[in-house]
């Protein structure tokens, strides 16, 4: 091979070598960029995580409320919206206006706390209910129905109209609770929007109902009001929390989906 030539062959296989270091450097400072990205999201995910048991842990101790076994993704998202709705950046700072501040905690009840819900929301649950637990309560000479998370309370006029259709309603108390003070109110009142309550018709077949829903609520104007049946005879009341004393049956309406294990 003429010299010319393999001076030309030899610079090109050095640049070809260099590139190829080129390429392991730049592959390299890539992956140790990535890396340091990856530490950096996880710290950030960690640091809230643990602000975010800090708060839980606060709240318990000053209001005696436990969220620690929520499920952590929609807390997550329950707290974005409220630390936005206070104008807060971080945990933190959520924490130290929550802890000093009574109101900012009864929005923080009303922002994080499940409040959704509906006459026989879950047809085959009020079924169980229907054709499980019935008989039993059948067998007491008296029975008392805990009704936890009950929100605005729907869900416990449907067990009293499940109750009343199955001829035990008479002899059964019905206590129902929540954290959040607002829903309570609306739950002791026992009035709905009447287009929302007719809606409920077909979750009321599903369950097993043995008549028409309209047949167990008054109307006025646009609204539905529980008829007394339902009402003062059988729903004992509605709380923050119940009574130390035993209960026939509990029923967990709407939070067990918040919660990460049942």
């Amino acid at each position: 091979m003429h010299r010319s030539g393999s001076i030309r062959l030899h610079r090109q296989t050095r640049q070809q070598r260099a590139l190829a270091v080129h390429a392991q450097v730049l592959a390299g400072a890539v992956r140790r960029s990535e890396g340091a990205a990856l530490r950096i999201e996880r710290a950030g995910t960690d640091l809230e995580e643990i602000e975010i048991q800090l708060l839980l842990e606060g709240i318990r101790l000053c209001y005696g409320y436990d969220f620690r076994e929520y499920a952590l993704s929609p807390l997550r998202r329950g707290l974005t919206a409220a630390m936005a709705r206070e104008g807060v950046q971080t945990v933190s700072a959520y924490q130290d206006r929550i802890l000093h501040d009574a109101a900012c905690m009864q929005r923080f009840l009303g922002t994080v706390g499940f409040n959704v819900t509906g006459m026989f929301r879950d047809p085959e649950l009020m079924r169980c209910v229907r054709e499980e637990i019935v008989p039993l309560l059948r067998t007491y000479p008296s029975s008392r129905v805990w009704v936890a998370g009950c929100a605005t309370g729907e869900e416990v006029y449907a067990l009293a109209v499940l109750l009343d259709e199955a001829g035990v309603l008479n002899k059964t108390s019905i206590y129902a609770t929540d954290m959040n003070d607002d829903t309570l109110t609306v739950a002791r009142v026992g009035s709905y929007p009447l287009d929302r309550v007719r809606r409920y018709e077909d979750a009321y077949a599903a369950s097993g109902g043995q008549a028409n829903l309209a047949d167990h609520y008054s109307i006025a104007g646009r609204t539905a009001r529980t008829a007394s049946c339902t009402t003062a005879s059988s729903v004992a009341g509605f709380w923050p929390s119940a009574s130390a004393s035993p209960f026939s049956t509990v029923l967990i309406g709407t939070i067990t989906s918040r919660c990460g294990t049942v």
